[in-house]
Parts: C-alpha cells; sequence; structure tokens
C-alpha cells in the first residue's frame, strides 16, 4: 500500500465526516475481511499529523505476517474510542496493533483502559462515543480487547525518555497491555521485531546497531 494514500485517505473521511480510512497491504480485491470485523488481523493508526508513515508502512509491507492486514487510520483518540467501543470485549483474543504519535498516546490508553473496566468517567466526554457492549465469556484474568500491541512513533527523537518514562511509570499499567517507543526513523523494523511480527530484515543496513525501541 502507498502510505501516502493512506494518509490521504484518511485526511479526506475526516474532512467528510467518517471515523477512518482503510486500505490493504495487498491491494483491492484480495479478499480481506471487511474492515473491523472481529477477528480479522488490523493495524490501526491513530495520529493527527502522521510524519514517520513512510518508514512505518515499509516496515509493515516488508513483512510477510502482515500481508492482508488492513490498515485503519483515526485521525483523532475520539474517533479511535468510538471504534473501539464497537468491538467486543471479555474473553477474547486480541487482533489490533496499535499505532500513534504522543500526543494521541495518553488518551488512547485511556480509552482501552475504559474498554476493559467499564469506566469511562475519566474519558472526555462525546455524545457520539456509543456504549461498550457487555463482557463476552467469562473472562479469568482480565477482560481483554482488540488491541494487541501498541506503538507510540516519535517525531522528535528528544522526546523519548520522557515517552519510555510515562510507559513504564504508568502507560504499560493504565492500558494493561507493553507499550512500545519507536525513537527514530531506524526502529521501525525492530518495533515489528520487538512485537514478534515481523520477518527476518534481508537488508542489513537496515538494521539498527543501537535499537531505540523500547
Amino acid at each position: 500500500a502507498d502510505p501516502s494514500k493512506v494518509m490521504k485517505g484518511g485526511s479526506e473521511a475526516a474532512s467528510e465526516g467518517t471515523s477512518a480510512a482503510t486500505t490493504n497491504f495487498s491491494g483491492a480485491g484480495c479478499g480481506a475481511p471487511a474492515a473491523g470485523e472481529p477477528g480479522s488481523p488490523l493495524v490501526l493508526w491513530c495520529e493527527a499529523k502522521p510524519t514517520k508513515q513512510q518508514e512505518v508502512m515499509d516496515a509493515l509491507a516488508a513483512n510477510p505476517a502482515m500481508m492482508h492486514r488492513q490498515v485503519i487510520y483515526f485521525q483523532t483518540p475520539a474517533r479511535f474510542t468510538r471504534w473501539l467501543f464497537e468491538q467486543p470485549r471479555g474473553e477474547v483474543v486480541p487482533w489490533a496493533l496499535l499505532i500513534t504519535g504522543w500526543r494521541e498516546a495518553k488518551p488512547c490508553a485511556m480509552a482501552i483502559a475504559a474498554a476493559r473496566t467499564g469506566d469511562v468517567d475519566q474519558l472526555r466526554p462525546d455524545a457520539r462515543r456509543p456504549d461498550l457492549p457487555p463482557i463476552f465469556g467469562e473472562p479469568k484474568e482480565r477482560v481483554e480487547t482488540a488491541i494487541e500491541s501498541m506503538v507510540i512513533v516519535l517525531e522528535k527523537s528528544k522526546e523519548e525518555a520522557r515517552v519510555v518514562q510515562w510507559a513504564k511509570d504508568g502507560g504499560n499499567a493504565l492500558a494493561k497491555l507493553d507499550i512500545h517507543v519507536a525513537g527514530d526513523t531506524c526502529t521501525a523494523h525492530d518495533a515489528m521485531a520487538r512485537l514478534g511480527m515481523a520477518a527476518t530484515v534481508k537488508d542489513p543496513a537496515s538494521r539498527c546497531d543501537a535499537p531505540s525501541i523500547h
């Protein structure tokens, strides 16, 4: 998929009042499940003004395991939250990777926490946000949501220490999942590898000697 088209589509969709734009790495007509269908492997991108989409999309497209995985773009955390609240929760297997910018990270983590606990008091008022669905099944340890992992892509590497500290001090516990931080342009492949989603990088030059992913 062309990263520029993914991001352009999201902006155009947002201006028209829709919740998200979608694309697919393998192109149209691939027979992949409809965007947002529970259980369909997804990449969710929530960021108002993405600046690292080329690096991240290249890393995803280079991974055979990501073929047929659709990308849904949300311009705001509120739109991501509306989507999340429409998904099943409880005794479910998470199926979506969430990529955010730093500004969107905390609101998205709070939305995931709300979907787990049912407590929406900490979220901003949103008349368009649906009610949470009932908990499915009988979760043994915790209520699961659609989100399997979260990656924060930073525009400025100087923010890295502060963002990593936030993830360690509260972000991971808030969302109850691993939050990874990509601090520079060479860490997109490392992020996917850390998540167990990436194939072996064929070009040694694309590897980071000191990965900045946490």
